[in-house]
């Protein structure tokens, strides 16, 4: 089990280097970043004799340009992130085809709009982290919210996953730390309201250590940052949640062995 512990820490540590204010890359290239954009304006209504609304799509991505990495390695990671954005862009249109004339015309928008923002964090010398957040405006209630995250590993050049993160420092209950520290966030975040018994559920389903519940990690300045989109660990006016977690909070909970999902779901339950 140490022996276990210490190759996590090696591990977790050489994502989270503490780098200068600017973003460095491997072996201290600096990163330029380019802001590109998608813009698409759809006057039309009809479409293969089906009804379909206008729509705007409003993305943008960065473009990278990191100084001593060969062209053909800088190609691979500018196209991983436009891959995020474009495939956003299909999932939006066949929604807006596909949706839309199941339903009254009359309560459309007049437009249905696609746009985002993200995040850049390149905290690590050989890691680039990016986060997206997505909005879709397509009538009803609420506007449509999405997050995708994406972490390149520069040299070798890997898109890593939480399964890869999990695999790599061999800690399986690394999910396990996660999620006893997020639902120790979330419960402390909401303790000075009276929360139902609903909202206890929200919250446990939603931090459940599994990999679909911790798919969005982004390796921060501060350490690791958990997000949670709209809905899985509350209402929508919650909206997306983001934990940041800090170097020193990864430490303790691995090296102090802090307590488990379990303890902290029953004693939330209890009170």
């Amino acid at each position: 089990m140490l022996v276990t512990k210490v190759i996590f820490l090696i591990f977790i540590c050489s994502l989270l280097i503490a780098g200068s204010n600017s973003l460095i890359a491997a072996e201290g290239a600096e990163v330029f970043i380019t802001d590109r954009k998608i813009i698409l304006l759809e006057e039309k209504i009809n479409q293969k004799k089906r009804a379909r609304p206008k729509y705007q799509i409003k993305l943008k991505y960065p473009k990278f340009t990191i100084e001593k990495v060969e062209d053909s390695l800088l190609n691979k990671i500018n196209t991983s992130v436009k891959e995020v954005v474009l495939k956003k862009q299909i999932e939006f249109l066949d929604y807006s085809y596909n949706s839309f004339d199941m339903k009254l015309r009359g309560a459309q928008t007049d437009y249905w709009v696609l746009s985002n923002k993200y995040e850049v964090f390149n905290d690590s010398k050989n890691i680039i982290s990016i986060l997206f957040e997505f909005e879709y405006l397509a009538g009803g209630a609420h506007q449509r919210k999405d997050i995708e995250s994406l972490n390149i590993q520069i040299s070798p050049f890997k898109i890593l996953t939480t399964h890869d993160i999990v695999r790599q420092t061999k800690m399986q209950n690394l999910l396990e730390k996660l999620c006893s520290l997020s639902r120790k966030y979330l419960i402390t975040q909401n303790s000075k309201n009276i929360m139902s018994l609903a909202e206890k559920q929200w919250i446990f389903e939603g931090t459940i250590p599994n990999m679909d519940n911790y798919n969005n990690i982004v390796f921060s300045e501060e350490g690791l940052l958990l997000v949670f989109p709209t809905y899985q660990v509350g209402s929508y006016s919650k909206g997306t949640i983001k934990i940041n977690i800090s170097k020193q909070e990864v430490y303790n909970a691995i090296v102090d062995n802090q307590c488990s999902c379990k303890q902290i779901s029953h004693s939330a339950k209890s009170n």
